[in-house]
């Protein structure tokens, strides 16, 4: 990829008629623009400059600054060193001769304070820390679940070690333990609740979920109103009957969250991962545009996005474990 890489930005220098790949200029008090056109702006970065600074000037966003880091091969803006800028997205696919990009979409259960557990569902919150850290120092962009959508419907970019964190049922220990590592990490992530748990008790209830919403960094979304297997109709169950009561496990959480929290998600976890083909019609009706398993695996821009894969994370998970889960790249050679 970094063959590519140094290919795509040697023909954007060419079209703009700049013939300066590698070179670098004596350090400039202000950034200084030497080429633009419609795809790209060629800068010389002045002092006391960052990547993020430069992607809100150039880009309308700082959080765009991956594209640069990107695009050159650089994580810092240096004075005095010639960048370019895209400004259009230079792969929204993702896929290269050599491969394809997947984003993991990790799922979490519950949490607990200390080591010690029967329960391969809780994760300790040091280990939880511990992943969060290795997923920053190691490069990672933890991005909404949002544009992992974006990233399908083809509007959006995603960067190369992009990471999707999610959290299912509702425990109330999403709250007190994870929340608040991931507000010490600045990492976003979606809390899936069935809302009959929803209720204090071990469960979060609405004044925890409304603190995590404001926040900005937690979405909350629907896993169903009783956390049933909607893929089986009951013993005795009519398929009118059936039909009625996914209705009622889908529109009616939906319509709750709407009213308690102010949130409409576009996003649904399957209870158990299961689904069929009647619990997608009943989401497609209802607006939904994401929905997810729990199948292993990323996921690719050519992903059917009503059956997305999840990884899940376990107590037992150390993080050499938890790295092998997070492959983000998948050669064009490698088998299913």
């Amino acid at each position: 990829m970094r063959g590519l890489r140094n290919v795509a930005r040697v023909v954007a220098l060419t079209a703009l008629g700049v013939g300066m790949a590698g070179c670098a200029w004596p350090p400039i008090a202000r950034t200084q623009v030497l080429a633009e056109n419609d795809d790209f702006v060629i800068v010389q970065a002045g002092s006391h400059q960052s990547l993020e600074l430069l992607a809100a000037r150039f880009l309308g966003d700082p959080a765009q600054h991956w594209q640069i880091t990107e695009f050159n091969g650089v994580d810092e803006a240096h004075p005095g060193a010639e960048l370019v800028i895209p400004k259009r997205y230079v792969n929204p696919t993702g896929v290269w001769t050599t491969g394809y990009q997947t984003v993991p979409v990790l799922v979490y259960h519950r949490f607990r304070v200390g080591n010690k557990s029967r329960d391969p569902m809780e994760i300790p919150q040091a280990s939880f820390r511990a992943q969060m850290a290795l997923l920053r120092d190691e490069g990672y962009q933890v991005i909404a679940l949002r544009n992992l959508g974006e990233f399908l419907a083809g509007r959006r970019a995603l960067p190369r070690k992009s990471v999707v964190i999610t959290i299912d049922d509702g425990f109330r220990s999403a709250y007190t333990i994870a929340f608040p590592v991931l507000r010490e990490f600045g990492f976003p992530a979606t809390l899936f609740v069935h809302t009959d748990f929803i209720r204090g008790g071990l469960g979060v209830d609405w004044a925890a979920l409304r603190e995590m919403v404001a926040s900005g960094l937690v979405d909350v979304a629907c896993h169903s109103k009783t956390h049933a297997n909607l893929s089986l109709r009951r013993e005795g169950e009519t398929e009118p009957e059936y039909r009625a009561r996914l209705g009622e496990e889908v529109r009616g959480p939906t319509r709750l969250l709407r009213k308690r929290l102010g949130v409409r998600s576009d996003a649904f976890s399957f209870p158990y991962g299961d689904a069929n083909d009647d619990v997608l019609t009943v989401l497609k009706a209802e607006g939904y545009e994401l929905a997810l398993t729990v199948t292993r695996g990323g996921n690719a821009s050519f992903a059917d996005p009503y059956r997305l894969r999840r990884t899940m994370i376990y107590g037992e998970d150390g993080l050499s474990d938890f790295r092998r889960r997070l492959q983000t790249f998948r050669p064009m050679d490698a088998r299913p």
